[in-house]
């Protein structure tokens, strides 16, 4: 009987594994960047740190480009995630065209 419940609770830990997974919340900020940091893979806006995944998807002057293209001064939007250890870690980097007032919602 105790083989045949670890099995059943093996079963179902492999199966809704995905349940147990950590999403961190999204967020967006708008801004002008301050710094960037091409061998950590960081970048400041207003006043903040961010990192950039590996994976970031960079978008400048409507077409695709890379997190090296990017300038300081540019202004950007960006969706990062907020991790519980006070961790950013950008996902998508978008060019603005035309002055922006900053905004974080």
């Amino acid at each position: 009987m105790t083989r045949w419940c670890i099995g059943i609770v093996m079963l179902l830990v492999t199966e809704l594994g995905f349940a147990v997974e950590y999403n961190p919340p999204e967020a967006t900020v708008e801004g002008e960047i301050h710094q960037l940091n091409f061998a950590a893979q960081t970048l400041r806006l207003q006043g903040l740190d961010f990192g950039v995944a590996p994976q970031v998807r960079v978008e400048i002057g409507g077409g695709y480009g890379a997190f090296t293209l990017l300038e300081v001064g540019m202004a950007v939007e960006m969706r990062f995630w907020r991790y519980a250890d006070g961790r950013r870690e950008v996902f998508e980097i978008k060019q603005l065209t035309g002055t922006r007032r900053p905004l974080v919602r």
